[in-house]
């Protein structure tokens, strides 16, 4: 009998140490739920930002030429046209000041096709 009762007393974890476990388990639950919420804000601002950057650009280089001429840019003899030479050299200097754009282009709708097509 007291052979089981000193295997009984040995499996036994004091309260103690239960409690401590049972703090650490919240902490860290805690913590996670902390890191995932302030991880989740940080990504909304960050997005947001870029995409205000981006309108910005948008906007920027959707005001540098006249709509009316930039439906017939689309051809091959465009290149020579003054205006389509400096639309194009505006875009460049938009595309040069910022660093984070890769492509900056515009496009044309065929009513006739119905399809979208790249003049810039």
């Amino acid at each position: 009998m007291k052979i089981l009762f000193d295997l009984k007393s040995k499996l036994v974890v004091p309260i103690r140490i239960k409690l401590f476990i049972a703090l650490i388990i919240i902490t860290l639950a805690i913590i996670f739920g902390f890191s995932y919420t302030i991880f989740q804000t940080a990504t909304q601002f960050f997005l947001e930002s870029y995409l205000n950057n981006k309108l910005a650009i948008a906007k920027i280089a959707a005001t540098t030429f006249n709509g009316s001429k930039h439906e017939n840019w689309g051809k091959i003899t465009s290149i020579g046209n003054p205006e389509f030479e400096t639309a194009r050299d505006e875009f460049k200097r938009i595309l040069s000041l910022s660093d984070k754009t890769r492509y900056l282009y515009s496009v044309n709708y065929d009513k006739q096709k119905d399809q979208f097509f790249y003049v810039l």
